[in-house]
Parts: C-alpha cells; structure tokens; sequence
C-alpha cells in the first residue's frame, strides 16, 4: 500500500493504492486537500525511514566504517520490517480507539 492517493479534479480517487507511485504531484495534491501541516508527517516519516536505511547500508567495526553484505542488510531490512508493523498495528488501533478525543 502506498501512502499517497492520486485524485482527480473532481477529488475523486484515481486507481488502486498499488499503482500509484509517490511523487511530487501527489505530495502536491495531497497538501492542497489536506494542508501542510497534515503534510509534515509525511515528512517526518520519511526523514525517520531513510535514517534508519542508511544505517542498515553500513557497519563499523575497531578498524572503521564498511558496506554491509546483502545478507547483513536482508537480516537488518526483516527486522526493520517487524518492528514497524507492530508499530503500525498498535498505532491503527490507537486511532481506532473511540475514547481518544481528536
């Protein structure tokens, strides 16, 4: 699933979530519907996800910094990939939860 939906003119959405790529234009349409500050979460999100890749692409050991094997940065990417759907799960139900006041 992607985060971003494509809408056309009438606000109306165009295509499933899986054939839409995240681009600019998305962004764009996504801040005229919804507002900046809505968009900063976005942001944020992405700012944290690439961190985190970065730091699966390298390790450093007494003698410096290395590119990690494929094998060291799948193991990494898996765990990568549990510890945020768990996440995720907790946070939809979080947001499911009636007795939390927007």
């Amino acid at each position: 699933m992607t985060l971003l939906k494509k809408f056309d003119e009438n606000g109306q959405e165009i295509g499933s979530p899986e054939d839409v790529p995240i681009n600019e234009t998305n962004f764009q349409q996504y801040i005229e519907q919804y507002g900046k500050e809505r968009a900063e979460g976005y942001k944020d999100a992405f700012a944290d996800i690439m961190k985190e890749i970065s730091g699966m692409m390298t390790g450093s050991d007494k003698f410096g910094e290395f590119a990690n094997s494929r094998q060291v940065i799948g193991r990494k990417v898996q765990i990568f990939h549990n510890e945020k759907s768990l996440t995720l799960e907790k946070l939809v139900q979080l947001l499911s939860d009636s007795k939390l006041q927007p």
